[in-house]
């Protein structure tokens, strides 16, 4: 059975009616509550492997959110905060800054320079690059990761959206990735705690 498109549309009025501040969770499942008619399914409660236990239309609505964050009709633009996305003054050519940051991504490990972890302190060594992949390591475990030209579009994409200008944590929930991605980005810095993407 796919998901109540009802749910998620009803979640956009709300954000049209708050735009262009942010709307938390929280707040959208109230105004749920209050203007929508949920199934008997929807208001079972469902079981996560891990967390809350919470009515299956909370966990069907967040993923209908994320659905659209991934085709850039919605932003996260901090935790547990949804908007509308902003408007866009010009556009960026995502696959010119990619190939941009592959050759920035040589310059530092031809350097032997290491990337700074901005969230959780340590250094991260870029291991290997290719025209469709980054591949860095956290260096006090040597735990890999892997930034693809795919994931790199898409995280940028969802900044600019976002306004340009977000919280760690924004551009992806894993710090190293986060990090190695603005080290890699010449168009991306950090300004008074925010990452800051520019034009």
């Amino acid at each position: 059975m796919g998901l109540d498109e009802e749910l998620v549309e009803k979640a956009i009025d709300l954000l049209r009616m708050k735009s262009p501040e942010s709307v938390n969770i929280t707040e959208i499942y109230s105004y749920l509550r209050k203007n929508h008619q949920f199934t008997e399914r929807q208001l079972q409660i469902h079981k996560q492997v891990a967390g809350q236990e919470e009515p299956h239309w909370m966990h069907d609505l967040r993923n209908l959110l994320v659905n659209k964050k991934s085709k850039g009709l919605l932003v996260n633009p901090k935790s547990k905060h949804w908007s509308l996305p902003r408007d866009i003054e010009s556009e960026e050519n995502l696959d010119l800054l990619f190939d941009a940051s592959i050759k920035n991504a040589s310059r530092i490990k031809t350097s032997g320079k290491r990337i700074f972890d901005h969230r959780n302190g340590g250094e991260i060594e870029i291991v290997s690059y290719t025209i469709e992949n980054i591949e860095i390591m956290r260096c006090n475990d040597g735990r890999i990761y892997q930034i693809s030209k795919k994931l790199f579009k898409e995280k940028i994409n969802h900044m600019i959206l976002c306004g340009g200008y977000v919280d760690f944590g924004v551009l992806h929930r894993w710090s190293a990735i986060e990090s190695g991605i603005i080290a890699i980005c010449s168009k991306l810095s950090i300004k008074d705690g925010k990452i800051k993407f520019t034009h």
